[in-house]
């Protein structure tokens, strides 16, 4: 779908200690998780595509939200500031990295985790303080057809919920707790809103949702989410809370997808 001019996402949702970075990142060569697994077909899918006209550019852009505040992974941390004017959202300050080939990826998301906020927690010994979204930009152009398409992949792994009393969250630890849970609680917002149909939907609530909003129904996103749970859990309330949310998650509708593609030769006219 992406290739072919449609946003797709894909969202890890779930408790501390659940596996979602496992689940986006994962380990090496057969552990590898959905981004390098996705990069690779991607890519692959690509060639075939080729063969009948058309010609791909990728590039890649990480931004995490830390403390209901943008950041760019590969720029150092510099903070990103996100507008949403309109139906338009500009993330102004994010950099992206053109990437010819997936071997380029490894180094490209070494350096993403070396600057991504983790830390220890009685939860998660290497628990994920920030929300990361890895963002491949496709560029599609077909000269026969004089059309050019363009669209994104979001791979998003949420920081994980989790609550005071089990994770012993204490000092900067309690105030990233606090900050998660609140853009986890707008998140789950916006979708109960466009479940409900609402006029409103706030995604300016936070800075996570600001820049989902895409894959929220304000877009035209082809989206799924990922529900991970801790089967080691001794505490069932964070389980409970993560299968009520897939239950919603799964009766909600956020419109059909549509491509943006434009008329090579529209815009050579203008």
């Amino acid at each position: 779908s992406c290739l072919h001019g449609y946003n797709v996402s894909i969202i890890a949702f779930g408790q501390t200690g659940s596996g979602k970075t496992h689940t986006m990142r994962g380990g090496k060569d057969h552990l590898e998780g959905i981004i390098p697994r996705a990069v690779k077909f991607i890519f692959e899918q690509a060639k075939s595509l080729e063969q009948i006209g058309w010609k791909f550019e990728f590039s890649i852009a990480l931004p995490e939200i830390y403390n209901d505040e943008a950041f760019d992974l590969l720029n150092k941390r510099s903070k990103v500031d996100l507008k949403l004017t309109g139906q338009e959202l500009t993330t102004v300050g994010l950099t992206s990295r053109s990437i010819k080939a997936p071997r380029e990826l490894s180094s490209i998301l070494a350096e993403a985790d070396a600057a991504r906020k983790t830390a220890a927690t009685k939860c998660n010994e290497f628990s994920s303080r920030s929300h990361m979204v890895f963002q491949l930009n496709v560029k599609a152009t077909n000269e026969e057809q004089a059309s050019t398409q363009k669209s994104c992949l979001k791979l998003v792994d949420l920081a994980g919920s989790e609550r005071a009393k089990e994770s012993g969250a204490e000092g900067d630890r309690f105030k990233e707790m606090t900050f998660i849970n609140k853009s986890l609680a707008c998140l789950q917002n916006c979708v109960r809103m466009q479940r409900e149909k609402k006029a409103h939907v706030p995604y300016r609530d936070s800075k996570l949702t600001m820049l989902l909003r895409d894959c929220l129904g304000g877009g035209n996103s082809k989206t799924m989410v990922i529900v991970n749970l801790n089967p080691l859990d001794s505490q069932s309330n964070e389980t409970k809370r993560s299968i009520e949310f897939a239950t919603r998650m799964r009766t909600t509708k956020i419109g059909v997808a549509l491509k943006d593609a434009d008329s090579l030769a529209d815009r050579a006219s203008l």
